[in-house]
């Protein structure tokens, strides 16, 4: 069962994933890499950071580093 659930198609999981309540869909990450990945992407569409320093605050700040650490930051695309 396993192996065949891992070889449907990724669009497959998209229209899945699209019948999904939206308060379980952070619960389907650990399901398979193709349902992390769709979650990921429906998560974080769009991030919005101010340019301007004195708006930036340590909260910012450390979700920055965390998500450097992470290497999240080297998938991020500047829009």
């Amino acid at each position: 069962m396993a192996s065949i659930v891992n070889s449907l198609p990724h669009e497959i999981w998209h229209t899945i994933y699209q019948f999904i309540p939206q308060p379980e869909e952070a619960r389907l990450y650990a399901v398979n890499s193709a349902l992390f990945n769709i979650d990921m992407s429906a998560r974080y569409n769009r991030i919005s950071i101010p340019s301007n320093p004195a708006v930036l605050d340590a909260g910012v700040d450390a979700t920055l580093h965390t998500l450097r650490l992470a290497g999240v930051l080297s998938t991020a695309r500047c829009c």
